[in-house]
């Protein structure tokens, strides 16, 4: 039933079969149809008003300018230890476009080049 390109769902949307058919087909009841339908029909007005339907965002930066970051991290700023953040903290301003902190982080970790995983690396134990 998630897949809303089923074609029960379609047949349905066609008048081809009732409500009453597609609830006995796929094993639901008439209110979860409905609101899927509402969900799925709202979630496509709100990619058509936006336009990005399937694209990328018209705010996103260039292959080229990703890797010249990261490669710029990897050999002046990680040989003599800094961490990602104080590498951001020394770019930032002169970058041409403004990338946030957190794309940054996301770009190194892409790249294999820094930034820790989420959460601590090592468990934290309990014992006093």
């Amino acid at each position: 039933m998630d897949d809303l390109k089923n074609p029960i769902i379609e047949e349905y949307q066609n008048g081809e079969i009732t409500v009453r058919d597609v609830c006995e087909r796929l094993g639901v009841h008439r209110v979860t149809l409905w609101r899927r339908l509402r969900n799925q029909e709202r979630k496509t007005v709100r990619l058509r008003r936006h336009g990005l339907a399937g694209r990328r965002s018209n705010r996103s930066k260039s292959e080229s300018f990703k890797k010249q970051l990261c490669e710029l991290y990897a050999h002046s700023y990680k040989p003599l230890g800094h961490t990602a953040f104080s590498f951001y903290d020394a770019v930032a301003r002169s970058l041409p476009d403004y990338v946030c902190y957190s794309t940054v982080l996301k770009w190194l970790r892409e790249a294999g080049q820094g930034g820790s995983p989420a959460g601590p690396q090592h468990p934290i134990s309990r014992q006093p």
